[in-house]
C-alpha cells in the first residue's frame, strides 16, 4: 500500500460536498478496493455536470490548430485565445486551465 504521504486528499472547493472515497490497491495486484465510502452529497446531482468530466473537456484537432497558430505566429496570451475562440466553437466549454494546458503542450513542441 501506498504511504499516508502519497495520498492525494482532495476536498470540494465549490459546493463542501460530503461524498468521499477511500480507495486501495496492493502493488502485486491489479485490483483496486473501496475502503470506505460516503455517499451523500449536499447538493442537486444534475446530469450535464458531464461536461465538466475530463473525457468531456478535450479539444479537437481544429481546436488546438487554431490554438496553436495564435501561439506560434501570433503570440497571443491565454484570454485573447479565448476571446477568438468562443465565436469559432460556440458549443466548446473553454475552461481557463484547460486552454493553459493545452498552450504550454503547444510551447513544448515548438
Amino acid at each position: 500500500m501506498n504511504s499516508i504521504k502519497q495520498q492525494h486528499n482532495k476536498g470540494s472547493k465549490k459546493t463542501d460536498c460530503k461524498w468521499h472515497v477511500n480507495l486501495s490497491k496492493l502493488k502485486n495486484t491489479d485490483f483496486v478496493h473501496i475502503t470506505f465510502i460516503h455517499p451523500d452529497h449536499n447538493h442537486e446531482l444534475l446530469a450535464d455536470n458531464s461536461i465538466f468530466a475530463t473525457a468531456f473537456r478535450r479539444f479537437d484537432i481544429f481546436i488546438m490548430k487554431e490554438i496553436e497558430h495564435a501561439i506560434v505566429y501570433s503570440r497571443y496570451n491565454a484570454y485573447t485565445i479565448r476571446n477568438l475562440l468562443q465565436p469559432l466553437f460556440p458549443d466548446q466549454l473553454f475552461l481557463t486551465q484547460d486552454l493553459s494546458n493545452a498552450i504550454q503542450k503547444i510551447k513544448q513542441k515548438h
